[in-house]
């Protein structure tokens, strides 16, 4: 017999929905239940699951900024007084405005050695005049000014960590050599008696879903030995 949804599960979402600014902890307060069962329907139930609109408008800006990239190749390719590495150079930096990550994506080098020569190649006359040739062709592409530039230098000076990551406590279930611990209840209203899993507090640590998160603020996501890490 499968088991009955609760009742509480469904309110949740809905106290959610009405104000998705609104702490889980005090949702749970709100129906009596811990919050890491509320964290855990959410994640289950994908509450933050982004609608078709917002994968449409998504599609729409990496088409728009695909083509002006496309534009920008064209356009280095033209210019024949420099090399292929400071054609590069320009297009990673019209992009990122890292003149050392830059450096060290167009010729293929140490962190260490692109630090050292990075400031070399943005005093090249060829090179600067080149990024501001590629620059003013990009932001008419893009329709950017300079407000847009300051406007997400503001985003990343007042970003926050809980814009990147969430934490708390969930709930998980004890496990055993051979699978998850189950243990004998009974049904209050029926009497029956059936196995559930046995089920344990911990801390956790999650990524917020990449709808969520601002992509121009993250410089690196990379899942390692030792876990996951967003830079």
């Amino acid at each position: 017999m499968p088991r009955k949804r609760s009742p509480e599960r469904d309110q949740a979402r809905a106290l959610w929905e009405a104000d998705r600014t609104r702490p889980l902890v005090s949702i749970a307060e709100e129906l009596g239940i811990p919050e890491s069962r509320v964290r855990k329907w959410k994640c289950e139930d994908k509450w933050e699951r982004p609608g078709k609109g917002t994968f449409r408008n998504a599609e729409k800006e990496r088409s728009e900024t695909q083509r002006a990239d496309a534009k920008l190749v064209a356009m280095v390719e033209e210019n024949e007084g420099l090399t292929d590495e400071q054609r590069a150079f320009c297009l990673y930096y019209v992009k990122s405005f890292n003149a050392v990550r830059s450096y060290q994506k167009a010729y293929g080098c140490s962190y260490e050695t692109a630090l050292s020569n990075a400031w070399r190649m943005m005093e090249n006359e060829g090179v600067r005049a080149e990024i501001r040739r590629l620059k003013t062709a990009r932001n008419e592409a893009l329709m950017m000014n300079a407000d847009d530039v300051i406007a997400l230098h503001w985003r990343i000076a007042f970003s926050s960590m809980e814009d990147f990551v969430e934490w708390g406590r969930a709930e998980v279930p004890v496990m055993a050599m051979f699978g998850p611990v189950e243990v004998e209840v009974e049904d209050l209203e029926t009497g029956e008696k059936k196995k559930v899993p046995l089920m344990k507090e911990v801390n956790d640590v999650r990524f917020r879903e990449s709808s969520e998160v601002d992509g121009q603020l993250v410089q690196e996501v990379k899942l390692g030995k030792e876990g996951a890490r967003i830079k």
